[in-house]
Parts: C-alpha cells; structure tokens; sequence
C-alpha cells in the first residue's frame, strides 16, 4: 500500500478526526498535536505557523519572550479515536 497523504494537502490550524493508534504518513506525531488544551511555545520555530493562524483563540499567556498559546480541548467523540490539529502543512491565506 502506497501513501498518497502528505502535509501537502491539509492546511495548517485544520482539526481532523483519526483513528487514535492512527500511524500511517501524516501520522499525529509528525505534522499533528492532539487538541487535548495543551500549551505550546509559539516562538519555537516547530509551532510558528500554528501561532501565527489561531494565536491566543483556545487560550494563552505572555512569560518574558515566550508567547505560550494553547489548542482546542475537544473531546474524544467514540472510542479508539481523537481530535488532532495541524501545525505543518500549507498556511492558510489572509482575505
């Protein structure tokens, strides 16, 4: 079986559903980080375009140079699955 999925397709800040044991190309661990309400650095070159679409939307703090921001808290709709949004893949564009 042949992967045709890529980061090419998804933009980021997009909530997809997967499988939670999902681990195929594009897997959660590579281009997406579960919306558990989690903070994340948005100076940290690896969420910097996460930052950059949704900011302090699901919540946030200013410490010193760290602009720590957080993702969604969605709830894990049946079992064996899970919410995930993704930090790298194509960017969205500003109207």
């Amino acid at each position: 079986m042949t992967c045709v999925a890529s980061t090419n397709d998804i933009m980021v800040s997009q909530i997809v559903l997967l499988a939670a044991s999902y681990g195929g190309c594009g897997s959660p661990t590579s281009n997406f980080l579960p919306c558990d309400g989690a903070f994340y650095d948005g100076m940290n070159p690896t969420f910097s375009l996460l930052w950059s679409a949704i900011g302090f939307n699901f919540g946030g703090y200013v410490s010193g140079s760290k602009y720590m921001f957080a993702v969604p808290k969605l709830a894990q709709p049946t079992p064996n699955t899970a919410w995930y949004i993704c930090f790298n893949g194509i960017f969205p564009t500003r109207p």
